[in-house]
């Protein structure tokens, strides 16, 4: 697919995305969750929202 990230960086995302890291912590820095539940990360966000 043009544009999209190589299978390399592809996959290394999969492990940490900064990108979905920032915005995770833009929207609970907003609303102040009391819980968050991860299910289904890949492939939309990367298993470094555990962070």
């Amino acid at each position: 697919m043009r544009g999209a990230p190589s299978r390399l960086t592809q996959a290394w995302r999969m492990w940490d995305n900064p990108e979905s890291r920032r915005r995770l912590r833009r929207e609970a820095d907003t609303l102040h969750p009391d819980v968050m539940l991860f299910h289904n990360l890949i492939p939309v966000a990367s298993f470094g929202l555990y962070r």
